[in-house]
């Protein structure tokens, strides 16, 4: 109930994804962090924008920060994909 977010090495699956995956905690993967286990984040069914890939742990300060101000981090991703805007 009080976790915001989990953050883990790239490729790494176990109890602690599976549970934030469940509850719809978003998983930050850290791709710089090399480990033996070689896991497919793909393969489980993350809600949209609940698994985010970064390369370093400075990223993830980032990711957590926008996380908690309610930025997509969609938006800080480069390039920024087409958004068609109407009036009503």
């Amino acid at each position: 109930m009080d976790v915001n977010c989990l953050v883990i090495p790239e490729g790494c699956v176990g109890l602690p994804v599976l549970a934030a995956l469940q509850q719809g905690i978003p998983v930050i993967a850290v791709k710089e962090n090399r480990n033996i286990m070689k896991d497919e984040l793909d393969d489980y069914p993350f809600e949209g924008g609940k698994l985010i890939r970064v390369n370093n742990y400075l990223e993830v300060a980032g990711g957590i920060q926008a996380l908690r101000a309610g930025v997509s981090i969609e938006s800080q991703r480069r390039p920024i994909t087409y958004t068609s805007c109407t009036t009503h």
